[in-house]
């Protein structure tokens, strides 16, 4: 009865309220909020020990896994999705397992192998099957007027990279590897009667490029750089080098020299070579440098002006075989801009040329951008090669050594691009970039290992200054509460480290959000319940000294209120924290219907994070808010707790002003006498919910 009447008396409810189960469960809420308290006052310095078992769910960090494998962060590997991709994966697998020769006893193995994952190397299923293609992109600041990338001095120095990164050799144990070794090759058509220079025409063609390069003669300087064939025909030898190779001019003569020798095997091979279009190499085209001795003859600027490259780059370029392999314009050239059809009398003036209506773009005129792209195999079609040419390292080579091979060439390819941007640094205006098939891999690997520590502490600290700056008191140091906001965030730091060593502990995988998102989206929610326990409990403190002014008692010391009573602000605000995490928690936790791993891990964890947080705030906090109000009742400063306030009694109305979000009902004698008003009965004034509470649990 006496829990009802104080709760009554704080609600301002009728006196006989409803029964109700609402009415119930706050009475009983109240009741518990007030014995837990009471138990956090009592027990006072018991109470952190919570901090050492805290601090023993930090080391579940230890446990801690990490997830960077795009496919398995963004599909749920028992849904249906990943049925229906497993299929292709699957029958890939097993016609490439019929392929293998049965004879090196090493097809069960291969089999066995993968059969054990989705993938045996990560990534989507049949990522083993598939090729890469990597970019080398040359890039310049375009500024109005000057020429961008479209001139020969850009294109050379191109075709100097290119040339480069063939020769680029990396060694992956014991064994040297070079981009011959792991590119894609146009495959010939099997020749009746031609088995005997079958070999050499295969070991002749060039890695596929895609490159401006090849609308020039000197893109055949890097098809195969110092590469030179000797090719037997009966008793002589010929020398087959691209720059120099006229593959048609050297048929016909063999064609003439040998007369009725070997001509039906010769006419199939010149008619092969027709339809592909090799049939001058790369001597018909034009040269970037018409002076160098080199140029060939056949060349249409022999000895004459440089050629015209936006003329030529704006139809795309012919590969090695001119009928089969063309490369279009938007492929190999970026960043273009066009004439003005509208002011064709003003050739600097310059649009953005159009890829959907090309018709409707005036001439190319400028680029800022030169792509390549270099085509390479797919780690299974090196596996196979390696496997079936190479018997002396059947008992070493596996699926993952080729893909280590693949991988170990691309870092070889970023490390020459840094190294060749710093050699034309001084002189030269654009640079170089690679965008791999490891680019995006590469990322997610960078953003989850790398903890962003600098960022994680430069919002602890603007979190730290920002609470010292609302909680500050400096005309009075004993009534400041400053080590409340350090001692505040540290024991969300601590709650944050624990709550991710319950998400290792668990099993939950850390993935880039986790790392670069959840940090900064806890430490923001937890402290949301420091600063409205700490903006309760100075509103309660003020609240008392209010109903002391009215008592009478103007110049009370702080020891004498704060002995008098401590403030309850969990029996305040507890509900509201209460219910407030449950309500924030449910929300991350019904995230996980979301069918997306990297969404459902983030939740989970977030979840668990704001639970862990609110409870260590809701045990600990209070603890310090008492100690607070210990300190306050010895007049000792702030942070430096040691040293005492020499200051006389103090009226606490300057210590803890009334401000109108905590202010009580105006006192009678404050206003004007009203005859007809009803007396006020001050009990309202100066009950709370912690006296509801209080009388609720006796």
């Amino acid at each position: 009865m006496c829990a009802a009447k104080s709760l009554q008396e704080y609600k301002g409810i009728p006196a006989e309220p409803p029964s109700g189960c609402y009415y119930a469960l706050q009475l009983w809420l109240y009741g518990k909020l007030v014995i837990l308290e009471n138990f956090l006052h009592v027990h006072l310095w018991k109470i952190f020990s919570l901090l050492v078992f805290l601090a023993l769910l930090c080391f579940g960090l230890k446990m801690a896994t990490t997830q960077v494998d795009f496919y398995k962060l963004w599909v749920d590997q028992h849904s249906a999705l990943a049925a229906e991709l497993e299929f292709p994966a699957q029958a890939l697998r097993n016609a490439e397992f019929q392929r293998l020769d049965p004879m090196f006893g090493r097809a069960g193995k291969f089999h066995q192998q993968t059969q054990q994952s989705s993938s045996p190397l990560g990534g989507p299923p049949g990522s083993e099957f598939l090729n890469s293609v990597e970019a080398v992109i040359q890039t310049v600041d375009y500024q109005d007027g000057e020429p961008g990338l479209l001139n020969p001095k850009a294109l050379l120095d191109h075709i100097d990279l290119l040339i480069k990164i063939h020769r680029l050799e990396v060694t992956v144990h014991k064994s040297k590897w070079k981009l011959e070794d792991l590119c894609r090759r146009a495959e010939l058509p099997a020749l009746n009667g031609m088995s005997h220079i079958q070999s050499y025409m295969e070991d002749i063609i060039p890695c596929l490029v895609v490159t401006p390069a090849d609308c020039f003669y000197e893109g055949s300087n890097a098809l195969a750089p110092g590469k030179v064939i000797h090719v037997p025909w009966f008793n002589n030898q010929f020398m087959l080098q691209w720059p120099n190779l006229s593959p048609l001019a050297l048929l016909r003569e063999l064609q003439s020299k040998y007369e009725n020798q070997s001509r039906p095997e010769v006419e199939a091979l010149v008619d092969l070579l027709l339809r592909a279009g090799v049939d001058q190499g790369y001597l018909n085209r034009p040269c970037l440098d018409p002076t160098d001795l080199s140029c060939p003859k056949q060349a249409p600027n022999h000895q004459d002006s440089p050629p015209d490259v936006a003329r030529i780059l704006s139809a795309g370029c012919p590969g090695f075989a001119a009928n089969i392999l063309h490369w279009p314009r938007d492929i190999i050239v970026g960043g273009r801009r066009c004439s003005s059809p509208r002011h064709a009398a003003s050739e600097n003036l310059t649009v953005p040329c159009s890829s959907r209506h090309p018709e409707e773009s005036g001439r190319l005129m400028t680029a800022s951008t030169l792509q390549s792209l270099i085509l390479l195999r797919s780690p299974m079609d090196l596996y196979r090669t390696v496997y079936q040419n190479d018997p002396y390292k059947l008992d070493v080579w596996t699926l993952a050594d080729a893909q280590n091979v693949l991988d170990q060439w691309r870092e070889g390819l970023k490390q020459l691009l840094i190294v060749h941007n710093q050699a034309i640094a001084p002189a030269l205006p654009w640079r170089y970039s690679t965008l791999t098939d490891n680019s995006v891999r590469e990322l997610f690997s960078q953003n989850t290992y790398q903890i962003p520590v600098v960022k994680i502490l430069g919002a602890v600290f603007l979190m730290l200054l920002y609470s010292l700056l609302c909680l500050l008191g400096w005309r009075e140091p004993s009534r400041s509460q400053c080590w409340l906001a350090l001692f505040g965030l540290v024991l969300s730091v601590l709650a944050l480290l624990a709550g991710l060593g319950v998400c290792a502990i668990f099993g939950l995988h850390f993935n880039v959000l986790t790392v670069q998102v959840l940090p900064f989206l806890a430490l923001g929610l937890g402290m949301e319940g420091l600063f409205t326990f700490t903006t309760c409990h100075t509103c309660m403190l003020a609240r008392g000294i209010a109903v002391a002014r009215k008592s009478g008692q103007p110049n009370v010391t702080a020891s004498s209120s704060s002995a008098a009573a401590t403030p309850r602000v969990l029996t305040e605000h507890g509900t509201g924290l209460i219910f407030g995490a449950l309500a924030m928690s449910a929300a991350f936790f019904s995230a996980v219907v979301i069918p997306v791993p990297l969404v459902k891990q983030f939740s989970l964890q977030a979840g668990i994070l704001v639970l862990i947080q609110s409870a260590t705030v809701m045990l600990i906090f209070p603890v310090l808010l008492k100690l607070d109000v210990m300190r306050r009742a010895k007049q000792r400063m702030d942070v430096l707790c040691c040293l005492r306030q020499s200051v006389a009694p103090l009226n606490l109305h300057s210590l803890y002003p009334v401000v109108d979000a905590c202010a009580p009902t105006p006192a009678a004698s404050d206003h004007p006498a009203d005859p007809s008003a009803k007396p006020v009965d001050e009990r309202r004034d100066t009950f709370s919910p912690a006296a509801a509470a209080a009388a609720a649990a006796a």
